[in-house]
């Protein structure tokens, strides 16, 4: 049981990373899956910080896997654009290319 807790725990932080929402969104889902009765909620790490330690293991993880792809390849292309919103929200988005 303590496995699926911690499998959805970390699906649920991945998938706010990897949408580019902030962490503090995981918190905020608590009294919603408490209420559906999800029987798989973690109890434990709501807000104690193990969802940061969770993300900085995965960005380790993402640059390793990056550098060993760079290191590899004979060209690397990196691109980057800044979108500016009507609200002035700001976003940059990077996209790397290799051959």
């Amino acid at each position: 049981m303590e496995d699926k807790k911690k499998l959805v725990q970390f699906a649920f932080i991945l998938s706010l990373l990897s949408k580019g929402k902030p962490m503090i969104d995981y918190e905020d889902f608590k009294p919603l899956f408490e209420f559906l009765k999800f029987q798989f909620i973690p109890k434990k790490h709501w807000i104690d910080g193990v969802h940061w330690e969770m993300a900085k293991h995965i960005n380790n993880e993402m640059k390793k896997a990056i550098k060993t792809i760079i290191q590899n390849e004979k060209f690397v292309s990196l691109t980057y654009d800044e979108v500016i919103f009507m609200d002035n929200a700001s976003w940059v988005s990077m996209h790397g290319y290799i051959v």
